[in-house]
């Protein structure tokens, strides 16, 4: 109840593979938030387009958006470190089989999908005046991007102040 679905697409049309075609969503006006969590990874490297897509047609300009990501680390030492200390902790709920066969079933590619650290901060601060960290978990990591200074702030104050690096 109160929830709205709309099947449509983003940033394009999208063909799926019996040659139905799935609209672009094009929004009627543009949102105060906008929050995308583990999407962009399974669709494609580039996030440059898709922030500009949210900052040209789905975000006021005051707006925030939110962004929650598996990324890459600077280095593949600091990607498997990450991934050891997650899959120690997964341990404790789920068996080492599970763990194997959710990585070789699911997350088989995902890998070649997901952006550098560097690159999706960079695309960010090309469009946003204020950008940051604001969770962070190993290679997942999500950010806060927008134009004002007061919701930047307003936003670290709610949630308890800026992340640290420590998960």
């Amino acid at each position: 109840p109160g929830s709205t679905f709309v099947r449509e697409a983003f940033y394009q049309d999208y063909p799926d593979e019996n040659g139905n075609v799935t609209p672009k969503h094009v929004p009627s006006k543009k949102a105060d938030v906008v929050h995308e969590t583990m999407t962009f990874q399974f669709i494609t490297n580039q996030r440059k387009q898709f922030i500009n897509e949210i900052a040209d047609n789905y975000v006021k300009n005051d707006g925030i958006v939110l962004l929650e990501e598996k990324i890459l680390p600077a280095t593949e030492a600091e990607w498997i470190a990450n991934e050891r200390k997650k899959d120690a902790y997964k341990l404790q709920y789920f068996d080492q089989a599970a763990i194997t066969e959710k990585a070789e079933n699911v997350l088989a590619g995902m890998k070649t999908n997901q952006t550098a650290e560097s690159d999706l901060i960079q695309s960010l601060e090309s469009r946003f005046a204020f950008v940051a960290p604001f969770w962070d978990a190993g290679n997942f990591k999500g950010f806060i991007a927008t134009n004002s200074k007061q919701k930047f702030d307003d936003f670290f104050k709610k949630l308890g102040g800026p992340v640290t690096s420590e998960y």
